[in-house]
C-alpha cells in the first residue's frame, strides 16, 4: 500500500478498519463476480443495499416498480434470515405461488435464448432465490457478519468464515475479549500448557528431595 491508499489505511497513527473492510470486501466481490457464486453475489449486494432501497422507496417521487422492487428484496431478507432452511422454504413456497414466473426460449439465427419473466419484481427476486441460493445447496455460504451486519458470501473451503473481513474480526477480537479467553494483550507469550506441566513435575521431584535431606 502506498501513497493514498496508505494515508487512507492509517488513522490518527491506527488502523482505519473501515478502509480495510471496504477494500477487503471490494476485493472478494470483484473475485466472486467472476466466479460460479456470482449470482449468490448478487444477491449479497442487493441485501446490503436495503437500506437504501428502503430511503428511496419512502419517498414520493419513487416508481411503484422500484417500490416493488424492494419489498421483494424485503421479502428475501427473511427468508434468508430464517431460523431453519424449512421454515425459508415453507415462506418462499407461499410467495411463490402468489408471484409466478413464466419461461420461454427465444430463437435466434444461430443460437437459444432462454428467458424468464415475472409480472412483477417481487417474482424476479424470488427467481433469483431459487436459482443462486436454493439450488446445489448454496445457501450455505450466503451468510451474515455479526459485527458491521453485512451480507457476504464464504469463500472458505470448509465453509467455516464467520466474519466478512479481517477488519471485522480485528474489531470482534477486543482487547477484553482476548483477556477473557487468556490470550496474551501484551508482553510476552504466556506458557503453554506442556511447559506448565513441565514446571508442575520439576516442582514435585523437587520438594520430595527436599524431603529425603530432611529425614
Amino acid at each position: 500500500m502506498r501513497g493514498r491508499e496508505a494515508t487512507k489505511a492509517t488513522k490518527a497513527g491506527k488502523t482505519n478498519l473501515q478502509f480495510v473492510r471496504e477494500r477487503h470486501t471490494f476485493i472478494r466481490r470483484r473475485r466472486l463476480l467472476k466466479s460460479p457464486r456470482a449470482g449468490l453475489q448478487i444477491i449479497a449486494d442487493r441485501l446490503n443495499e436495503l437500506p437504501v432501497l428502503q430511503h428511496d422507496a419512502e419517498s414520493r417521487d419513487y416508481p411503484p416498480v422500484l417500490k416493488e422492487e424492494y419489498l421483494g428484496w424485503k421479502l428475501a431478507e427473511s427468508i434468508v434470515s430464517a431460523s431453519s432452511l424449512s421454515r425459508a422454504r415453507k415462506t418462499f413456497m407461499i410467495h411463490a405461488v402468489q408471484h409466478p414466473v413464466n419461461m420461454a426460449v427465444e430463437a435466434g439465427k444461430a443460437h437459444r435464448h432462454p428467458i424468464v419473466s415475472s409480472r412483477d419484481a417481487v417474482g424476479t427476486v424470488l427467481w433469483h432465490l431459487w436459482l443462486f441460493y436454493f439450488h446445489d445447496r448454496e445457501w450455505k455460504y450466503l451468510k451474515r457478519c455479526p459485527v458491521c451486519h453485512r451480507w457476504f458470501v464464504d469463500t472458505s473451503n470448509n465453509k467455516a468464515q464467520i466474519r466478512c473481513s479481517s477488519a471485522c474480526t480485528w474489531q470482534w477480537w477486543s482487547r477484553p475479549r482476548r483477556k477473557k479467553m487468556h490470550h496474551r494483550t501484551k508482553g510476552t507469550k504466556p506458557p503453554s500448557a506442556a511447559h506448565k506441566q513441565t514446571v508442575a513435575r520439576v516442582h514435585k521431584k523437587g520438594g520430595k528431595a527436599h524431603a529425603k535431606t530432611h529425614r
